[in-house]
């Protein structure tokens, strides 16, 4: 992300459900996980893949569908 938009990740931190705000639209990842804290259906599943432990061409490669699947929705 740093490299390819200039999105520094490096001080993110996994987050409370209670300190994300509420949102206009819920999009689920794909990873066939149902998330019980939402307490809300999700509005899209972009069913990608998670590329956790694959190599940086494959995250590459997920940046790139989340970009063009999101580029759909606001068309």
């Amino acid at each position: 992300m740093k490299e390819k938009y200039n999105i520094d990740l490096s001080n993110q931190y996994p987050k409370l459900i209670q300190d994300i705000p509420a949102c206009d639209i819920y999009i689920s990842m794909g990873c066939n996980v149902i998330c019980p804290l939402i307490h809300k259906s999700f509005d899209h599943n972009f069913n990608i893949e998670d590329p956790t432990d694959k190599s940086d061409e494959e995250f590459i490669k997920v940046i790139e569908e989340i970009k063009e699947k999101i580029i759909k929705l606001i068309i």
